[in-house]
C-alpha cells in the first residue's frame, strides 16, 4: 500500500481485494472501477480474473455497508448480456441473455454479472445505495494501444505510419463513447441515479471494425492504408452496441463527441508535443 499525491488528489495503490478499512466514511461517493480489463489475464488465468472481480466487490461492499449513506456506483460491463444478436440494433438493460458458463473465457463477463447481484444483495440489507453502470467501448487519450482494443491498435498504426491491419473481415459492429462524455455520465449516475438502478453507458453510433479503421486513416490524415487480412463468418462476427434510451430519458444524458472527433483528439494528443 503506497500513497502518492498529485494535483491535490491522493492516489492509493493496493489490491482491491485488500482495500484498507479507513478510507470509506459516512456519506462517501464511491465509484468502483478497479477491475483489470486485459484480455490476456482473462484467457491465461480466468480464475484470477474472476477472483479479483468478486472478492474485490465483496471487500468494498462490506466496508461501504458498514457506513451510513454511501453511494456506490459499480462499473459493470455490457459483457454481462452475453452475445448480442447481429440484428438487435442496441441491447437494452432489460435483455435477459447471459454469458455461456461453459466457456472459461467468460470469467470477466460472468464476474461482472455476479458482482452486480452481490451489490444488490448488500444494498437490500443496509443503507448502501447501489447503482450499476454497464460500460461498452470507449475512445480516450490513455486507451492502451497494444492490448485487445481495436481502436487503440488502429490509432497506434496510424501514429507509427504503418498500414492499419484488420485480422478479421472487419464486419463486426462496435460503438465508441469519448472519455469526456463518459465522465459526465458517470458523475451524473453516481449522484442522481435511483438506488438499485442499472444503466448502459456508451454510444449508439454504430460502426463496423473496417469502418473504424478507415475513419482512423481519414481523421488522422496519416496517409496510411487499411489492410483486411481475414474473412468474416458466423463464428467471428459480433455486435456490441448499447441502447442508451434509458440514460437519455431518465437523466437527459447524451453523447456530444462523435467517433470522428474522438479519433482526431486522440491522434493529436499522441502526436503533438
Amino acid at each position: 500500500r503506497e500513497a502518492k499525491f498529485s494535483r491535490g488528489y491522493e492516489i492509493l495503490e493496493c489490491d482491491v481485494r485488500h482495500f484498507p478499512e479507513d478510507i470509506i466514511q459516512d456519506g462517501t461517493l464511491l465509484i468502483h472501477a478497479a477491475t483489470p480489463a486485459r484480455a490476456t489475464l482473462n484467457s491465461e488465468n480466468p480464475l484470477e480474473m474472476f477472483d479479483i472481480i468478486i472478492e474485490g466487490q465483496k471487500r468494498l461492499l462490506h466496508l461501504a455497508s458498514m457506513k451510513k449513506s454511501v453511494r456506490f456506483l459499480f462499473l459493470s460491463s455490457g459483457a454481462v448480456y452475453g452475445p448480442q444478436p447481429m440484428d438487435l440494433v442496441g441491447i437494452p438493460e432489460t435483455w435477459v441473455g447471459a454469458p455461456d458458463v461453459n466457456n472459461s473465457s467468460n470469467a470477466y463477463h460472468e464476474g461482472k454479472r455476479a458482482a452486480e447481484l452481490i451489490g444488490n444483495i448488500y444494498s437490500s440489507t443496509s443503507t448502501l445505495e447501489f447503482v450499476s453502470a454497464r460500460l461498452f467501448a470507449f475512445l480516450a487519450p490513455f486507451l492502451p494501444l497494444n492490448e485487445h482494443f481495436a481502436a487503440g491498435n488502429f490509432i497506434q498504426d496510424a501514429v507509427q505510419r504503418n498500414p492499419i491491419q484488420i485480422k478479421s473481415g472487419g464486419g463486426s459492429i462496435r460503438s465508441y463513447q469519448y472519455s469526456t462524455d463518459l465522465c459526465i455520465w458517470l458523475w451524473n449516475l453516481l449522484v442522481l441515479a435511483d438506488q438499485g438502478s442499472v444503466f448502459n453507458v456508451g454510444s449508439d453510433e454504430a460502426i463496423s471494425i473496417k469502418g473504424l479503421a478507415n475513419l482512423v486513416a481519414q481523421e488522422s490524415k496519416s496517409d496510411v492504408s487499411v489492410k483486411v487480412l481475414g474473412k468474416d463468418n458466423s463464428t467471428n462476427l459480433s455486435r456490441y452496441v448499447p441502447d442508451i434510451s434509458r440514460a437519455n430519458e431518465h437523466h437527459d444524458l447524451v453523447n456530444t463527441v462523435p467517433a470522428a472527433v474522438a479519433i482526431q483528439r486522440m491522434y493529436r494528443w499522441l502526436t503533438q508535443p
